[in-house]
């Protein structure tokens, strides 16, 4: 369940904390020249150079978050949310002395399977942008690496797995989408059911939009259907930007401690403290379970 990719473009991403000065840039980049002039990332540094930017950018906003996503970038994080995160850490690991600490890096948090009940989840993100794009029939496809494994773990079982890990330290598939939404439609303004054919893997970013522009040659395209196509376009284009990292990430995570915590647990803690995600049918839990969670409580349809 590790979320901190450390930014490899392929390989195993090995469970380990981050120390004060800590970068990713060697693992980021492709070769020795690329990184061998990066310092290590002086924390504090960091902070008075936001402070300072923040208050000489106070009206522009853009050239903040592009001067956040440049220093990002220059440690080897893919941007401001990881980059921060992985700072946060340091700073723990810093200042922690002999208290006990567990550093749990979920993956991409999705819905519960079980608690308080199946499907529960707050607010529109991480893939579900997606799914409800494509529900709605606004999005024909994903552009994505159809060969990568999109780690997804429910909701409950990562407070589970948290549970368990404070309890012991302190003592020392694809046509799912498309299934789901055949047989359970959105409905449209008009009370209609939106239909939606079975979805396609682009990994050209020029190949989605060209489906999403697609139109007879002959077709004569009003002025407003020309805005709407500009703002789709410009609306793909920023969540291919967005989402670019995740989607084409090759690298797979090492969760042995997650397995040996599992391991030393008594029948009656696992099932109590369940986060045991191999015990998961994925299928039925996306299904039955997680699209139905982001129609009722997103979309709030049901």
């Amino acid at each position: 369940m590790e979320h901190f990719m450390k930014h490899l473009s392929e390989g195993k991403i090995i469970e380990e904390s981050f120390g004060k000065g800590h970068h990713v840039a060697s693992s980021a980049f492709k070769n020795e020249a690329q990184h061998k002039h990066v310092d290590g990332l002086d924390i504090e540094a960091e902070i008075n150079l936001a402070f300072e930017m923040k208050e000489l950018f106070k009206e522009n906003d853009q050239k903040l978050k592009a001067l956040g996503m440049s220093r990002a970038h220059k440690y080897g994080w893919p941007n401001t949310y990881s980059f921060t995160k992985a700072m946060g850490e340091m700073v723990v690991e810093d200042t922690k002395g002999h208290l006990p600490v567990i550093i749990i890096r979920p993956s991409v948090i999705e819905s519960t399977l079980k608690e308080p009940f199946p499907g529960w989840i707050e607010g529109n993100k991480m893939l579900d942008p997606f799914f409800l794009l494509y529900g709605k029939g606004k999005l024909p496809g994903f552009y994505i690496n159809p060969d990568m494994v999109v780690d997804v773990v429910p909701a409950d079982v990562v407070v589970n797995s948290i549970l368990a890990a404070i309890a012991k330290h302190g003592r020392e598939e694809t046509d799912m989408v498309y299934q789901h939404f055949r047989l359970n439609p959105c409905i449209d303004k008009k009370e209609n059911p939106i239909h939606v054919s079975p979805y396609k893997l682009f990994t050209s970013l020029e190949a989605l939009l060209s489906a999403i522009m697609n139109t007879d040659g002959n077709e004569k395209i009003s002025p407003r259907k020309e805005l709407i196509r500009r703002k789709a376009r410009e609306h793909i284009n920023y969540m291919a930007d967005l989402y670019h990292h995740y989607s084409f990430f090759g690298g797979r995570f090492d969760n042995n401690k997650v397995e040996k915590l599992i391991k030393c647990l008594s029948d009656e803690e696992r099932k109590e403290f369940g986060f045991d995600v191999s015990s998961i049918d994925w299928k039925d839990y996306f299904i039955s379970v997680h699209f139905t969670g982001i129609r009722k409580h997103v979309l709030k349809e049901l």
